[in-house]
């Protein structure tokens, strides 16, 4: 038995067509599914995995394909990972932290706030509680 909630998806391992013009992939069974588009699909699909997280559906796409393997030519760089600057290239080039943290703080507290009033895994806490997530 798989206990609930813990990996909610299922995958498709044949089947499966996608036309990236129309931003859409053919799932059998369900049918044509409009998706937003990351990035594009290169190569021949192998197989697609739908997942369920916080309330909304993500999938993934294997594919096969087959690539140059690049040639370096040198130019190495140095980077240093820092508390005050989150990374220092080698070139005194640095990197400022983001600090997602900070610009979702009060929003957080304030779903924070409305959880405490919930009565425990019921319906709405369960929705509030897959926000803050």
């Amino acid at each position: 038995f798989k206990k609930k909630g813990l990996k909610e998806s299922f995958r498709f391992p044949q089947g499966c067509k996608l036309e990236q013009q129309n931003n859409r992939l053919y799932l059998p069974k369900i049918g044509w599914v409009r998706y937003r588009n990351s990035r594009d699909v290169v190569g021949e699909i192998k197989n697609v995995t739908v997942s369920q997280k916080c309330g909304r559906f993500f999938v993934s796409i294997q594919t096969e394909f087959e690539y140059e393997i690049p040639m370096h030519k040198g130019g190495e760089i140095g980077i240093d990972m820092g508390v005050a600057r989150f990374a220092t290239l080698s070139g005194g080039e640095y990197f400022e932290p983001l600090n997602a943290f900070k610009i979702y703080k009060g929003k957080l507290a304030k779903l924070q706030r409305r959880l405490k009033n919930k009565v425990k895994f019921s319906q709405n806490w369960l929705k509030l509680k897959a926000k803050i997530a």
